[in-house]
């Protein structure tokens, strides 16, 4: 899984990434899906699940950690609102310094994301919900997002 997800980061960030902050969230990655649970079934589910939090990542905020967007409203990695609201305890300021908890943020987000529409709904349509706020919308980001991580049509 390791190699793929270089492969998987290397080509997002076309190599303008320092590699360390590619290294380090890739390796981050990893960590967090030893702990938590896939959003996809079968074999592959985690790597495919790390291999999307590296794209949406990448995409949000060039895996830095302390990244601030939306007029200081979201934080970290993975451009949350609201932390607390997914994990207890979490606030932009951990989240900021703490990569890793960014994206177990963010994966929380995603599987409210999965949950909220429809049922057996691919990726594309619930990322749409991660994106805009809007389940199947902002498909054109989507397709930036899931489709390095093969996931679009995942369910």
């Amino acid at each position: 899984m390791l190699a793929r997800l270089f492969l998987i980061a290397y080509s997002v960030s076309n190599g303008w990434v320092p590699y360390e902050r590619m290294s380090a969230a890739v390796h981050d990655v990893v960590d967090v899906m030893e702990t938590e649970a896939s959003l996809f079934d079968g074999a592959d589910g985690k790597a495919k699940t790390a291999a999307l939090l590296l794209t949406i990542s990448f995409f949000e905020s060039g895996w830095k950690a302390d990244a601030l967007g939306d007029a200081g409203k979201s934080c970290g990695v993975m451009q949350t609102q609201n932390p607390s609201k997914w994990i207890e305890g979490a606030t932009c300021a951990k989240v900021l310094a703490d990569r890793k908890l960014g994206f177990r943020v963010g994966l929380a987000v995603l599987r409210h994301s999965k949950a909220t529409c429809a049922a057996g709904s691919p990726a594309k349509v619930w990322l749409g919900l991660y994106a805009s706020g809007t389940c199947g919308m902002a498909q054109a980001a989507v397709k930036r997002r899931c489709a390095p991580a093969g996931v679009c049509d995942a369910i």
